[in-house]
């Protein structure tokens, strides 16, 4: 619902500057691996929307939503490990020099939940990264290509069952095939 909400006001806006003649807006999805480096993980698929707007011929502003869950085998246990992320993101666009080729930061929150012999840990760090990718244009409205993405989940402190906890700093890879609508 976060995610939804965080959207709109991205496309808000985005239409906001669709005056501009260079501005051009997307919308797109992407699905792809995920490689955390937190405790007791292991690779796990990936998937997300993105959206968001070149305000310029160069520079872009847009938000993100990425998630992954699965059960991570702790001592013999299966025991579930998701983590939702979402926010905002800066992008540069390197028109004329590598068409189609971008790079950004995103900064944003995470929801990180954990289940622990003990019951489900739950905790919403903060999240930054940088990105890199490319937008190959089937057409002028549809373009599909890749991504590839560091991110790093901040420690945060929690509690389950009355016993402090804190979760350790992580990052994690990510690398995806993207597609996008673009208006």
């Amino acid at each position: 619902m976060r995610f939804l909400a965080l959207l709109l006001a991205v496309q808000t806006l985005c239409l906001g500057f669709s005056a501009q003649a260079q501005s051009q807006a997307y919308v797109g999805g992407l699905a792809g691996l995920s490689v955390p480096r937190a405790e007791d993980s292991s690779s796990r698929p990936i998937y997300g929307l993105l959206a968001g707007a070149r305000l310029e011929r160069e520079w872009g502003l847009g938000a993100f939503f990425l998630s992954s869950q699965k059960n991570e085998s702790v001592e013999g246990v299966d025991r579930k490990f998701s983590f939702d992320l979402y926010g905002f993101e800066g992008s540069f666009h390197f028109d004329n020099v590598a068409d189609g080729a971008v790079v950004g930061l995103r900064l944003g929150f995470a929801e990180v939940s954990r289940e622990l012999a003990a019951g489900t840990l739950k905790l919403t760090p903060v999240v930054f990264g940088a990105f890199f990718g490319y937008d190959h244009f089937i057409s002028s409205f549809f373009s599909v290509g890749g991504e590839g993405s560091l991110m790093v989940i901040t420690s945060e402190k929690g509690s389950l069952a009355g016993v402090s906890l804190e979760e350790s700093r992580w990052a994690m890879l990510n690398f995806s095939l993207v597609g996008k609508f673009w208006f």
